[in-house]
């Protein structure tokens, strides 16, 4: 665990090899939902912002293989960032985003759509790629946006604040895999 700004954190190589090929066949025996392409995230001027295929998933079903890598972003959150934030439960779902050649996922934020209840606090993303691919750099912008490298290495994890501004660039090649977890909490005040 490495804290690489005082707003975001990464670890590197968490997962290996051999756990991510057990991850993703796990992964692809599960249900779940396909978000929906209707509803595609846009910016200003009407562009599609996110065009990669996303699984949806129940935490409960995959929480045994994430449970220490879980411990570690909610110890990050709570002691570093001092948020108020609840454990995962049966409701909790998870993204597995896919991104092809061509696919990608512009500037935004991460935020919980319009909710009395609760926010997003913390956006935790694990990289569970399994082949090579070009392309698909994530960045974050804090003022100054810059590639974290990091994540392009399978089995590496990264944790910010939602309403930090990050992007993917479009893949080049091959095929990127990463599962995004929204730690959630009572809303912000």
């Amino acid at each position: 665990m490495t804290l690489c700004r005082p707003e975001w954190w990464r670890w590197t190589n968490f997962f290996s090899t051999e756990q991510i090929k057990i991850i993703n066949k796990k992964i692809n025996t599960l249900s779940f939902f396909e978000e929906n392409k209707k509803a595609p995230a846009y910016n200003d001027n009407g562009k599609i912002k996110k065009n990669c295929n996303v699984k949806i998933i129940k935490w409960d079903e995959i929480s045994s293989m994430f449970d220490v890598a879980k411990q570690e972003a909610f110890k990050v959150t709570r002691k570093e960032f001092k948020y108020d934030v609840w454990d995962f439960n049966y409701s909790t779902m998870v993204n597995f985003n896919i991104y092809s050649p061509g696919e990608q996922y512009d500037w935004h934020r991460d935020v919980s759509v319009e909710s009395l209840k609760y926010d997003f606090k913390m956006t935790f993303i694990i990289n569970l790629s399994d082949e090579k691919f070009e392309g698909g750099e994530f960045n974050l912008n804090f003022g100054d946006p810059q590639i974290i490298d990091e994540l392009n290495k399978p089995g590496s994890m990264v944790l910010f604040p939602t309403y930090t501004i990050n992007k993917v660039n479009p893949i080049i090649t091959g095929c990127r895999k990463t599962l995004t977890i929204f730690i959630e909490g009572p809303p912000f005040k």
